[in-house]
Formats: C-alpha cells, sequence, structure tokens
C-alpha cells in the first residue's frame, strides 16, 4: 500500500521527527497537537497553567548529556553545559522545530477523540480520524491512510494502593507528574515514594526546603553518577561502545553484572545506603538511577532511605521493616504507563503486559499492521529517547513509502514471543518492559540499511571507524550511511566529545588525544576481566 496522508497524534518530541520523517519520505503529514504549543511534556508553562500531568518540575536537570539527548542530525549548541534545564530542552525542540520548518504542519489546540477503522479498512487499511477544535469546539472526522501515535509512553501516573493511603492519611498525596517545586513543601516532611528516576530526583529536591526527606523503595536500586570515567558523562564514557557490546555478548550475564556492580562499588556502598536491590546480579542493569547528589544527602542524613510501605496513618507511614515516620506529604515517584484513550482496547490494550507490537512500533495482530504505529513508546531503560523516536519514525516513514516491507506477521509473532520470553527471564517471571536501548536502536538501524560497516570504514575513514566502534554510541552514527544521511553528521561525531568540555568553557580535547585515552582504557579494561582472581573493573 502506498501511503500518502498521514495523521500524527501528537507535537511532543516524537511527533516532531514523526512529521519530519514523514517529509524525507514523500509522504504528507497532518499532526494534531491538543495545546497551543510544541513540546509535550517540556512546554511547561501552559502544562503547569492546565494543570496536566506529567510536566517538569521547577528545578529539573537532565540526567543525559547533551550529545546523548539530541536528533540523529541536529546537534544541541556547543556553547550548552553538558546537562541542561527543561527551558533549554523546549528551546532545543523550538529551534529543531524551525530549522526543519515543521510548525506548517501541525494544527494546534486540537483534541483527538478517536480513531477507528475506516468502512474501507479491510481493503486499503485507513483509518477515521476523529477531532475536536478546543477553541471553537467544532468537531470533524478525516480519513488518513496511516496513522502514527507519537503521544509517548508518560501518559497516565500509577498509583500505588497501600492501606490506610486513601481513607486514613490526612496529609497531602501528589503524584510526582504534579510535584512543581519543594518550596512549597517547606518545613514539611515528606515521604518519597520510588527509587526510579522521578523518585531520587525528587527526593533530592525535597531535601533543599524540607524538615525530613524519606525514600521508600520497594525493590532498591543501585546508583550511577551522571560523570564517570575520565570526567565525561556516563553515556560518553568508554562503558558504553560498541566494542563493549561486543565484548558483553561473548560474556555470561552473571560476570557482566558482577563486574559493573564490583565498579560501581567501588564508590557507593549500596548496602549502607539502604537501596541495596533485592534482585539477582544479573538484573543490575534493570535497576539503575542515575543519579550525583542522593548518596551524599543520605550520607549527610538530609535524605533517610526505608523500605516499601506497610500502612498509612492520620499523620504518619509505617514501613515493612516496623519504622514509623511523621509525613505531611507523600511524593509518588511510581511512573507512568501509557495511556490511549482515542483507540479501542481491542486495538491497543491497557495493559502492557497485553501489548502486542512488533519492535515496539506497529501491532501486529491487526489486518494491516503498517498502517498504525506508535512513536516513543520505547522500552524503560537509561538511554536516548530521542534518537529512539527518530530511528522509529524513520522505520515507520520507510515502510509507509514502500521503501522496505514489514516482515511476515508469523516473523513479527515469533520476534515478539522471543523478546518477551528474554524480559521474562531476565526478571524472574515478571513482564518489565526494560531493556538496554543501544541494542534496540542497533536492532532498527541494522534493519534500515542505516548502520555503518566497521570493517567497511576501517579502509574508508580510519578516524570515523575509531569513534563508531570504540567511542560512545551517538545518535549521529545514523545518519552516515543510507536513506536520508547527511554528511555533516560525520563531524557532529567527531567533535561530539570535545563539544561536552566546549560547554564548561574548558580547554578542549582533540578528537585524536581523547580517542588514545579512550584505547587505553579499553586496554585497562582488558586486562581487568583476564584476571580471574579479582572482578574489579578500572577503567
Amino acid at each position: 500500500i502506498m501511503v500518502k496522508r498521514v495523521c500524527v497524534v501528537g507535537a511532543g518530541p516524537s511527533g516532531l521527527v514523526s512529521i519530519k520523517s514523514c517529509l524525507e519520505n514523500g509522504l504528507q503529514p497532518v499532526c494534531y497537537e491538543m495545546t497551543s504549543n510544541i513540546g509535550g511534556l517540556w512546554n511547561n508553562d501552559e502544562r503547569v497553567e492546565k494543570g496536566l500531568c506529567p510536566k517538569a518540575y521547577k528545578r529539573l536537570t537532565t540526567n543525559i548529556c547533551k550529545e546523548v539527548s539530541a536528533y540523529t542530525d541536529f546537534p544541541m549548541p556547543k556553547n550548552w553545559p553538558p546537562f541542561f534545564n527543561w527551558k533549554q530542552y523546549l528551546e532545543y525542540f523550538h529551534s529543531y522545530t524551525s530549522h526543519f520548518k515543521l510548525r506548517e504542519y501541525i494544527q494546534f489546540n486540537v483534541k483527538v477523540n478517536s480513531i477507528t477503522e475506516s468502512p474501507s479498512y479491510d481493503e486499503t487499511g485507513s483509518w477515521m480520524v476523529h477531532i475536536e477544535n478546543l477553541v471553537t469546539g467544532q468537531t470533524s472526522v478525516t480519513e488518513f491512510d496511516a496513522v502514527m501515535v507519537a503521544t509517548g509512553s508518560q501518559r497516565k501516573p500509577n498509583y500505588p494502593s497501600y492501606p490506610g493511603m486513601n481513607d486514613v492519611f490526612q496529609g497531602q498525596t501528589i503524584h510526582a507528574g504534579h510535584y512543581e517545586s519543594a518550596e512549597d513543601f517547606r518545613g514539611k516532611s515528606v515521604v518519597v515514594v520510588g527509587g526510579g528516576p522521578s523518585g531520587c530526583d525528587l527526593a533530592v529536591d525535597c531535601s533543599t526546603f524540607s524538615e525530613n526527606v524519606f525514600l521508600s523503595s520497594r525493590s532498591g536500586f543501585y546508583i550511577i553518577p551522571r560523570v564517570l570515567t575520565g570526567g565525561l558523562p556516563l553515556l560518553m564514557s568508554s562503558l558504553t561502545s560498541r566494542f563493549q557490546m561486543m565484548i558483553q555478548r561473548w560474556m555470561p550475564s552473571w560476570l557482566v553484572g558482577k563486574m559493573f556492580l564490583n565498579m560501581i562499588e567501588e564508590r557507593i556502598n549500596h548496602t549502607e545506603l539502604g537501596v541495596k536491590p533485592k534482585h539477582n546480579v544479573e538484573s543490575l542493569l534493570r535497576r539503575i538511577t542515575i543519579t550525583d547528589e542522593l548518596p551524599l544527602l543520605i550520607y549527610s542524613g538530609r535524605v533517610k532511605t526505608r523500605p516499601d510501605i506497610e500502612k498509612f496513618g492520620k499523620n504518619s507511614v509505617t514501613f515493612v521493616d516496623g519504622r514509623t515516620s511523621k509525613a505531611d506529604v507523600v511524593v509518588l515517584g511510581t511512573g507512568y504507563r501509557p495511556s490511549y484513550d482515542f483507540l479501542s482496547p481491542r486495538i491497543i490494550p491497557e495493559k502492557l503486559e497485553d501489548v502486542r507490537l512488533y519492535e515496539w512500533i506497529f501491532p501486529f495482530n491487526l489486518k494491516h499492521p503498517s498502517t498504525l504505529s506508535f512513536i516513543g513508546l520505547v522500552l524503560e531503560d537509561t538511554g536516548a529517547a530521542n534518537s529512539s523516536a527518530d530511528l522509529q519514525s524513520r522505520f515507520v516513514a520507510k515502510v509507509l513509502s514502500g521503501k522496505m516491507k514489514l516482515d511476515s506477521v508469523d516473523q513479527m509473532k515469533r520476534d515478539w514471543n522471543n523478546e518477551r520470553q528474554a524480559m521474562l527471564s531476565a526478571t524472574g517471571g515478571i513482564f518489565v518492559p526494560r531493556g538496554p536501548l543501544n541494542v534496540y536502536q542497533e536492532q532498527l538501524a541494522r534493519k534500515m540499511g542505516v548502520l555503518p560497516s566497521f570493517l567497511r570504514l576501517i579502509f574508508t575513514d580510519p578516524r570515523l571507524a575509531f569513534n563508531f566502534y570504540f567511542g560512545p554510541i551517538l545518535p549521529y552514527h545514523y545518519r552516515i550511511v543510507g536513506d536520508n544521511s547527511k554528511p555533516e553528521c560525520r563531524e557532529y561525531a567527531l567533535n561530539a566529545v570535545s563539544n561536552i568540555w566546549n560547554g564548561l568553557k574548558l580547554r578542549r580535547l582533540s578528537t585524536a588525544s581523547t580517542s588514545i585515552t579512550q584505547l587505553v582504557k579499553y586496554g585497562q579494561f582488558l586486562l581487568a576481566m583476564t584476571n580471574s582472581r579479582s572482578y574489579v573493573v578500572y577503567i
């Protein structure tokens, strides 16, 4: 089916790149955005004004650095610091929209009420999109050849259930998605529930003004600092390269976990901090929280760690270890789940474990899987969400334009079942949609033909070959070969490390010297692996 008109739902980070991917592949996108501007959850001022959830809190700073957070062909400004705040992030999306002239394809203040199969769906795979103009109140229905749902995965807050939380506790309970500023809780005793990125960040933020902060985690977590080896941000370090991925594929998962655990515990004693996970070491990479401030705050007593909650009192919380703490406010950093209320549960079930999506994009149980896709619904992990959405939207656009075909339904089912089984094996039978985003991105890029060949690069561009294989995995690598490749992305990749330092106005490191340093560190890594008496890795 040669698709022409494509409906894109949402003008957030996933929606913007979906519009661009459609245009690159000769498709005609129409994007519906329910607010008055682009940016999704980063369009924070409007979301605060309208009480939308989730949104960014006042002092939010990203935990993924700028070179990894960029789209595949649009780096962030060189003079920005390695980690940036939400206002800068929104500025980046506005720059991206202006540079690629995407705004003319977006209709603002338009809500998608429902998406249903067209009368001719069995033959054409087309969809009827029912919309409402939130300014005029007018409704209309338009038929599209395909729909790209780009509303992301953080749509509906998860609310846990504890005895007494709703009928006994007399304090304030809010979800992290409604949290705005720690100043609202000045002098109060705050219990933050959840050891993920949101929970840990908000515990740190609350400690600035609150009298007491308690961080409750059901399963525990491992703490990874934003800045790691060589003074570089985590995902720019020597631990996250294709060479490293190759090594890990040939090693037992328990050994990989043990080595990584020993390395991070050279700095942080998770047991004494009260956050050591209950899971086995193989699932280490699935229980990671990136934070620099939290360990110091725990050591200084400004944040106190606690296990899971047993029950609530009128103005207190009792934990499963028997300790009871005063609580004026409870902040639920318990995450989100996707919500697609404009689609029938028959098409996309509410529970994520019931969803059947090939490559987390296409619902392969439908008669025409290619004409409905989901962009930004990626595996929960620490990684580059924008480049994942970029690759997903390019994958969809190539399929819709006829440049590539999906696998057979039987093959898509087999792939999904294999992936599901791998998840269950890694989590002891519990369905947790988590996995390494780098592996997922490489898989998509390989299928699209946009993953460079290391062997070919060795003979044609040795400098880039070293950057590609031994350096960090960068978004720009996926624009070097294949459809819609761009020659400037080679320079973006080679200059990524120096651009990290540029934002700090430090002495720039040349790409060559940086590469030599990284090569020495890899040598140290290999030597550490061969030491049968110790698993500590010195990198």
